[in-house]
C-alpha cells in the first residue's frame, strides 16, 4: 500500500514538473511568503506571483500561461458542495494583456475543484475581505470531517474553444469587453456541456462580480 502511494505521488510530481517546463502558472502573490511551497513551485520557474509585469515577461518569451482570472474574489465565493457554482467576472486585465501581446485564450473549467477542502474560517475571512480587501485568517484547510486532508473528489478538467486574438497594443474598452464576454460565454458552454457527465447535474453556474 505505502509503495503504491509513493509511486503515485512520484508519477504526479514528474507530470507536474513536465507541465511546468512548458506552462507558466501564475498564482496569488501569497506564494512568495510560503517557503516550502514557494521552493517547490519555483524549481522549474513554472509558478510566479500574478503580477502584470511578470505576466508580460513570460508572454514575451512565448511561453504558455495558465492563470485563474477570478482571483481571491472567486475564491471567497466558492463554497464546497454548494449547488451554486460562482465564477467571478470582475477582472478584465488578463484580457487586455492577451490582446496587447497577441495571446490566444483557452477557457478551462475544473469540475469539483472547490469541493476538495472545507475552510472553517471562511466566514471570518469573508468579513475581513469585505472590510479590507484581504482575506485575513488562518489558512486551515480540512475535509468535511475536519481532518487535515482533502475530500476524495476527483477533479475533471474540461477545455473550451480556443479564442483567436489579434494583437493590438492599444485595445479599446469595447474590444476588451467583447473578448471578455466571449471568454465567459465559452466558460458557460463548457459547464453546460459537461456538467451531467462530471456530476454537476444539480448545480448551476452563476457569474458574480
Amino acid at each position: 500500500q505505502w509503495s503504491e502511494v509513493r509511486a503515485h505521488w512520484f508519477i504526479l510530481f514528474i507530470r507536474l514538473i513536465s507541465i511546468s517546463s512548458i506552462v507558466s502558472f501564475l498564482q496569488g502573490s501569497q506564494i512568495t511568503i510560503v517557503p516550502i511551497y514557494r521552493f517547490f513551485c519555483g524549481m522549474r520557474g513554472g509558478c510566479m506571483p500574478i503580477e502584470k509585469k511578470r505576466l508580460i515577461q513570460v508572454m514575451e518569451t512565448e511561453q504558455n500561461v495558465a492563470l485563474m482570472p477570478g482571483g481571491v474574489s472567486e475564491m471567497m465565493w466558492c463554497i464546497p458542495r454548494s449547488k451554486a457554482i460562482n465564477v467571478s467576472i470582475k477582472h478584465k486585465g488578463f484580457v487586455r494583456v492577451a490582446i496587447q501581446q497577441g495571446y490566444d485564450l483557452v477557457p478551462v473549467f475544473l469540475f469539483h475543484s472547490n469541493d476538495h477542502y472545507d475552510n472553517p474560517f471562511r466566514n471570518f475571512q469573508q468579513w475581513t475581505y469585505d472590510k479590507t480587501g484581504v482575506p485575513v485568517g488562518i489558512p486551515w484547510f480540512v475535509n468535511r470531517w475536519r481532518f487535515p486532508v482533502s475530500n476524495r473528489n476527483p477533479v475533471r478538467v474540461a477545455l473550451g474553444k480556443r479564442l483567436k486574438v489579434k494583437q493590438n497594443q492599444s485595445p479599446s474598452s469595447e474590444e476588451v469587453d467583447e473578448l471578455h464576454r466571449l471568454f465567459y460565454e465559452e466558460v458557460a458552454k463548457i459547464f453546460n456541456k459537461y456538467k451531467e457527465e462530471f456530476g454537476y447535474g444539480d448545480r448551476t453556474l452563476t457569474y458574480v462580480v
